[in-house]
């Protein structure tokens, strides 16, 4: 392994199928900005970015152009809630 890798939870993915649609609501947040480096590293393309937090929403869509990022208030109901049509994995980092 070139790396070590710190979080418990991308050491679980290591062996999933790469292809796999993960969905990430609070994503543009300090943990989601720095889980969504982690994951495409490992090789996962299909993310799919939830958050409501313009500032930050337009920094992910600079470094990160090649995920789906939709800024949206998870509160409010929505043409959002398609998003989870298909996801395999939901990680929770909204707060």
């Amino acid at each position: 392994m070139d790396h070590l890798i710190y979080n418990p939870f991308i050491l679980m993915m290591v062996e999933m199928n790469k292809d796999i649609k993960i969905l990430i609501p609070g994503a543009a947040g300090l943990v989601g900005q720095n889980l969504i480096v982690q994951l495409k590293e490992k090789g996962y393309k299909n993310l799919v970015a939830l958050d409501k937090h313009s500032e930050n929403v337009a920094v992910l869509k600079k470094l990160h152009p090649d995920i789906t990022i939709i800024e949206v208030d998870l509160s409010v109901k929505g043409t959002w809630e398609l998003a989870f049509s298909g996801a395999e994995v939901v990680l929770m980092l909204q707060a």
